[in-house]
Formats: C-alpha cells, sequence, structure tokens
C-alpha cells in the first residue's frame, strides 16, 4: 500500500474534516448541533462547533465516537480514499486516467512534488491568474 503523505498546512487540514464531519451530521438527519453534541457525543456545543469550524483538531477518539454515531467508518467520516480506486473508477475520461496511471508510477516523493505544483496550477487558474509559462 501507497503511504504517499500530501503536504496540507494542519489549518487547512482541521477546515476541511470539520466541514466534512458537518455535512456527513446533517446527511445524517442531526440538523440541531447542540443535541448531537450533548446527547449523541457527550461533548458541550460549543466544543463541537470548534471541531466543525476547524480551529480546533479533532482527537482520533473523538472522530471515532462520531463515526460511529453516524454509522460510518473513520475514512468515510473524512472522506479518505486511494488513488488505486480512482484509477480503476468507470467514471474517468482517458486524460484522467492517463495522468492518474502515470502518476501512480512515480516515486512517493516525486508524487508530492507533482501534487503540490498541480495543487498551486489550479488554484492559480480557479483565481483567473496565467495558464500558460511567459
Amino acid at each position: 500500500m501507497d503511504t504517499t503523505e500530501i503536504k496540507m498546512p494542519r489549518d487547512e487540514f482541521n477546515k476541511m474534516v470539520g466541514e466534512r464531519i458537518k455535512q456527513k451530521r446533517i446527511e445524517a438527519g442531526y440538523t440541531r448541533l447542540p443535541l448531537f453534541a450533548e446527547e449523541k457525543l457527550g461533548i458541550k456545543p460549543d466544543t463541537y462547533r470548534r471541531y466543525e469550524m476547524g480551529t480546533v483538531a479533532l482527537s482520533l477518539e473523538l472522530a471515532w465516537r462520531i463515526a460511529d454515531v453516524l454509522e460510518m467508518t473513520l475514512d468515510e467520516l473524512v472522506g479518505r480514499t486511494f488513488a488505486s480506486k480512482l484509477v480503476i473508477s468507470d467514471d474517468l475520461d482517458p486524460i484522467e486516467r492517463h495522468i492518474l496511471e502515470r502518476f501512480r508510477g512515480l516515486e512517493a516523493e516525486d508524487k508530492i512534488d507533482v501534487y503540490n505544483k498541480v495543487e498551486y496550477f489550479i488554484v492559480n487558474l480557479e483565481e483567473g491568474g496565467q495558464t500558460k509559462n511567459e
């Protein structure tokens, strides 16, 4: 199994996880945060709100409890997937499939470098930046 780490600032990661647990909580029908926090997790709503906002990192123990209450795995809770699942996915167009297959053949260190460059390029495009080297 590939254990490549992708560099992401901790606060950005916490925010991503917080948004994901909020989404999953609401999808599971727990629309009232205070009731969910107090009755299902046994914690104060203000404390739980900080987790959903991403201002505080979830402990593994609390993430596990949340996943149990929402009846899902930790991976499902935080949206974690493996690249091997993406490569065999039927919904990829030929270009996406080619890029993912080439990416899988890289060494772990090179994967991180490629990921960071692609992420920078995509963010630049989304912000209306230049797309070509000049």
